[in-house]
C-alpha cells in the first residue's frame, strides 16, 4: 500500500499513513531522486474518542541523487485535524545551537508554514539533518479523534 502521492521533494515532505506496518515510497517515484521514505505508526491507546499514536518517519538517503545537503523540515499528516502532538525524537541538527521545533501546519519554501490543518511540521532552526547520513528518523506522539486516521491508499493532500 502506498503512503502518499509522488508530489513532494527532499526537504519538504507531506505524508499519509496507510497501515500499522511501515509503508514505503521510493526510490523510483517521480520526485524521490533515489530517496526512500518510510512512514509507520503504532497505536498507544484508544479511549474516550481519542487515539494516541506514535508516528515514525524515516528518510533513507543512501541512494539519493538530488543536490540537497540537508532535510530542514518534514510535515506528516495522518488525520484532517490533530488534538495534540509532541516531538519524541529527531536527527541531530548539524550546526551548533540548532534545534528542532514542531508546530501545527504544513510546509512552504521557507520550512514550516504554520498553515493547513492536520499537519504537524518539524523544522530545524538552522541546518537540519544531513543527507550524508544514510538514515534520518523523526518520531512524534500524536492524538487524533478515533476513526479519523487517514488510512486509505493515496489519501494525501
Amino acid at each position: 500500500m502506498k503512503l502518499l502521492s509522488n508530489s513532494f521533494f527532499l526537504g519538504i515532505i507531506a505524508l499519509m499513513p496507510a497501515t500499522l506496518a511501515a509503508g514505503t515510497i521510493g526510490p523510483d517515484c517521480g520526485t524521490c531522486q533515489g530517496g526512500v521514505y518510510d512512514l509507520s505508526y503504532s497505536v498507544i491507546s484508544s479511549a474516550g474518542g481519542v487515539d494516541t499514536l506514535n508516528l515514525f518517519l524515516t528518510v533513507d538517503t543512501t541512494a539519493y541523487t538530488g543536490g540537497g545537503l540537508f532535510i530542514n523540515a518534514v510535515a506528516p499528516k495522518i488525520a484532517s485535524s490533530l488534538i495534540s502532538f509532541s516531538l519524541l525524537s529527531a536527527p541531530e541538527s548539524l550546526s551548533a545551537g540548532s534545534t528542532w521545533n514542531t508546530v501545527s501546519g504544513g510546509l512552504n519554501a521557507n520550512g514550516c508554514s504554520g498553515a493547513g490543518s492536520g499537519f504537524l511540521c518539524t523544522g530545524s532552526t538552522s541546518l537540519g539533518a544531513s543527507t550524508a547520513n544514510s538514515l534520518n528518523t523523526w518520531s512524534w506522539q500524536v492524538q487524533i479523534a478515533t476513526g479519523s486516521l487517514m488510512g486509505a491508499e493515496d489519501e494525501s493532500s
